[in-house]
């Protein structure tokens, strides 16, 4: 059960879709009908459906267009719909400030060219958990190279961010923003006038109010569908996505088969008794890499499982090991292996030694063979170890997947 209820959800609409005009024609692109319904209602069929009471629509660009659905998007989904019309472009934040009285203490927001499935109890939750002020979603992008993208410590908070327009490619980072988020009237408050009067996406606008680290912005990653359908080729893939079913399945309401994997010797090459302290040191095992890539189209989800225990030996940084991380998996993202999370431990049994992280030199429950980071994984994902299956390259990789009660397949035997 959700602890603390969300009754709210913001969506913007106020974008001109000119990248689908091919398709749409003069119909803005949130109302264009994929296999029936669009994406407009989508959004609101599923909000509703998981308890939301209220819509508010931030509008620009035809809203008329907007204006005119909405008695039979009330009438259909018994819920209540709003909207502003921004008069001048100002951001997705601008026109949150200039309503903040009509903003109940916590909301969701969203994109209107999203098409997504995702658990709100489980996101809710996490929210109020980590008693952060705003939580952004975010999920391996499929195309890092032109997205808002951003890195996370140990906490779940974002330390590091990469806009989409700073032109470069930037392979230590691989989470995006997903276009949704749980934002408070208290954040919104917080942003001066005059910097939301930028034109600024959300993603910008709350990286000008938060200072970086443990701040007031955290990250609720997950391998749930959301996809934004607004280039031709997206708009046909979720149109395909959305006929297959996956848009459904991919929703941590229902339980997600894994491809656990190992990094170094089994992505990554590594020399033995050594350690990766460095990005720069990432290479792949591509031959590895290409037949994981086909066997991991079987299961809903793939993850990392991996020991990186160099931390505590103060060898490198928690952010070293996320920046090697975010490199393995944008590589493996060119030869199709798409990841979807990276779990690691940072301890080590072995004191006694210069210059040790002695908080993290402890008998832990997450080094592998112990099965803790898996348990993480599965809690976090809802996985069904009975569909789930172990890739690596050691013993130590088999005696985990033991350990978990899931088969184990060295990487050589692929």
């Amino acid at each position: 059960m959700i602890k603390k209820v969300i009754n709210q959800a913001v969506i913007t609409l106020g974008g001109k879709g000119t990248r689908l005009k091919s398709i749409t024609k003069n119909i803005p692109k949130a109302l264009f009908p994929i296999e029936g319904k669009s994406t407009l209602e989508r959004s609101i069929e599923n909000l509703s459906s998981q308890g939301l009471k209220k819509i508010l629509l931030l509008l620009g660009n035809q809203s008329e267009a907007f204006i005119k659905n909405i008695p039979f998007l009330e009438k259909t989904y018994h819920i209540e719909i709003d909207f502003f019309i921004e008069k001048e472009i100002m951001g997705e934040c601008g026109s949150l400030y200039l309503i903040k009285e009509k903003l109940e203490d916590y909301f969701i927001f969203l994109n209107g060219d999203l098409i997504f499935s995702i658990d709100l109890e489980r996101l809710i939750n996490f929210h109020f958990y980590s008693g952060r002020l705003t939580t952004l979603v975010l999920h391996t992008s499929s195309h890092p190279y032109d997205s808002d993208t951003a890195q996370i410590d140990y906490t779940n908070g974002i330390v590091e961010y990469k806009f989409k327009d700073s032109k470069n490619e930037n392979l230590n980072h691989h989470l995006g923003n997903a276009g949704i988020a749980i934002l408070s009237k208290t954040s919104i408050i917080k942003i001066s006038k005059n910097l939301l009067l930028k034109e600024y996406n959300l993603f910008k606008s709350v990286f000008e109010l938060f200072n970086l680290g443990r701040s007031g912005v955290g990250a609720y990653v997950t391998s749930e569908y959301i996809k934004d359908m607004g280039t031709p080729e997206r708009f046909m893939q979720v149109k395909k996505n959305i006929l297959s079913g996956l848009v459904q399945t991919k929703s941590y309401k229902h339980k997600q088969s894994c491809l656990f994997i190992d990094r170094d010797n089994t992505l990554n090459y590594c020399k033995s008794n050594s350690y990766i302290l460095d990005s720069k040191e990432i290479k792949l095992i591509e031959k590895n890499v290409e037949k994981i890539a086909k066997l991991s189209k079987n299961f809903s989800t793939v993850i990392i499982i991996s020991n990186q225990p160099q931390i505590s030996m103060s060898k490198c940084t928690f952010a070293d090991v996320y920046s090697c991380m975010s490199k393995t998996i944008n590589l493996a993202l060119k030869k199709d292996l798409f990841i979807d999370r990276a779990y690691f431990c940072p301890h080590h049994q072995e004191s006694g030694f210069p210059e040790e992280e002695k908080l993290l030199k402890i008998n832990c429950f997450c080094r592998k063979p112990s099965p803790g980071l898996f348990f993480q994984a599965i809690y976090d994902n809802n996985i069904d170890i009975n569909s789930s299956i172990m890739i690596g390259d050691s013993y130590v990789d088999k005696s985990a997947a033991k350990n978990v009660g899931i088969d184990f397949i060295k990487v050589n035997n692929l």
